[in-house]
């Protein structure tokens, strides 16, 4: 990886040999350590795990967790399967707020097998970060893209869905777009109630409106095409510019 200037190498072990004398018995101990950090038996709760990353926070034991979790699934994906329910909850809610390279094999491992358990924690993290006005937050485009969360999405997209803010930070319209294209991919049964309900508030902001009517008009054009255009028609020209662009927008990716 190349970090520090003094340590040198092209595999963990050479890099371990650079840094320090015995590298090798160095590596065997620190691996064990990292592996045995998810069976650790004060591991912070869900709830605290993103509190801490709202407060742009981190538990010092996420770090190892994440490498234990790297070593587990190098050794196979039984030591995955041997950690505990709430031990996987800690790990995934630890991927989700880390915020930083690519996703691990164990963690999307966790999506396909253990779609219910992801989603749970997920439901928790997405509400807390779009509560809280995070800038990022992880997961959400893979619902619709990604195949692999296919159940994930049929699990955790209605219970987001329903508790998005009506008002909420600009950039989080590319959150609600994800979602509403991944209700719309699996055809999410609920869809229709939440669009009857968020249609009744009248809090909701001018541009989740018209993505709510959008996606309306696409599986009942009948009912929401009109009420999209009499609503756009009430709020101006800009609105306008803006309602054809993610009209044009679902009908060419969805």
């Amino acid at each position: 990886m190349n970090l520090y200037l003094d340590v040198h190498g092209e595999t963990v072990s050479e890099r371990f040999d650079s840094h320090c004398e015995n590298g090798q018995e160095v590596l065997t101990a620190a691996e064990s350590g990292f592996i045995h950090c998810p069976v650790w038996t004060d591991l912070p709760t869900v709830a605290e795990i993103i509190d801490l990353a709202n407060n742009q926070r981190e538990h010092y034991i996420r770090l190892p967790c994440l490498i234990g979790m790297d070593l587990r699934w190098q050794q196979g994906p039984s030591q995955i399967h041997a950690l505990s329910d709430d031990a996987l909850r800690c790990m995934v809610a630890f991927q989700l707020t880390y915020g930083a390279g690519n996703t691990p094999n164990w963690f999307t491992h966790l999506v396909v097998e253990y779609p219910t358990l992801v989603a749970e924690v997920l439901i928790d993290y997405a509400g807390a970060a779009l509560k809280t006005k995070q800038l990022h937050i992880d997961s959400i485009y893979q619902l619709e893209h990604d195949p692999d969360y296919r159940m994930v999405a049929i699990i955790a997209v209605p219970v987001i869905l329903k508790h998005f803010p009506v008002r909420s930070k600009a950039n989080h319209l590319r959150y609600l777009e994800y979602l509403l294209k991944a209700a719309l991919c699996y055809h999410i049964d609920q869809l229709p109630m939440l669009l009857k309900k968020k249609m009744a508030l009248k809090s909701i902001d001018v541009a989740q409106k018209v993505y709510w009517l959008t996606v309306g008009m696409l599986f009942d054009p009948g009912q929401y095409e009109p009420a999209l255009w009499q609503y756009i028609g009430k709020s101006g020209s800009s609105l306008l510019h803006m309602g054809d662009r993610v009209k044009i927008r679902h009908k060419s990716q969805i």
